[in-house]
């Protein structure tokens, strides 16, 4: 038998060889470990996804609680106001009464200074809110949280509330009046 590991022909041929797969084992291994990073990076990205995800959500969450925790202690610390006192220090003093009771208006019933506003019920069931948007006057039903601007005529009087509204509407007693500056 022959033995050909002497012919360099043979040789080169053999060592051509191994150099072709050497390469490609490197390339596929080469391959294989730039497709793991892609697809280690791609959980890692989808992992941090979803954790600011879940994060984002936990602080909404967090945000609605803190404000209706807000509303609720803002209820029950809410001061009820003596209205008849106060029509008498209107009536005595309109000036320090506008100054003392900033956003208050001349009223018979209940009222309550609230961080919203001033919440106002008449005898009539009905609470009267002077929006600060659009500064027109509309009854509401008696618990609602309302903030009052503007300048109001009311049954007995004219109570000057902030001078940056110039038309309001009040409805009471099944009677509109308009105030116009």
């Amino acid at each position: 038998m022959d033995d050909y590991s002497d012919d360099p022909a043979i040789k080169s041929m053999v060592e051509g060889h191994r150099k072709r797969q050497r390469l490609i084992l490197g390339a596929a291994g080469a391959g294989a470990l730039l497709l793991g990073l892609i697809l280690f990076g791609m959980s890692q990205h989808a992992e941090a996804t979803r954790k600011e995800e879940e994060r984002q959500d936990r602080l909404r969450v967090e945000a609605k609680q803190k404000v209706e925790r807000d509303q609720e202690n803002a209820r029950k610390s809410a001061p009820v106001l003596d209205v008849p006192q106060l029509i008498r220090d209107v009536n005595d003093n309109p000036v320090q009464a506008r100054s003392v009771y900033t956003g208050i208006f001349y009223v018979t019933g209940e009222a309550q200074i609230l961080p919203t506003g001033l919440l106002v019920q008449t005898g009539q069931g009905l609470a009267f809110l002077c929006r600060l948007d659009t500064g027109s006057l509309a009854s509401l039903h008696t618990g609602e949280m309302v903030g009052v601007t503007g300048r109001i005529q009311t049954e007995r009087g004219l109570g000057e509330v902030a001078p940056h509204i110039s038309d309001c509407r009040l409805e009471a007693h099944g009677t509109t009046r308009d105030v116009r500056r």
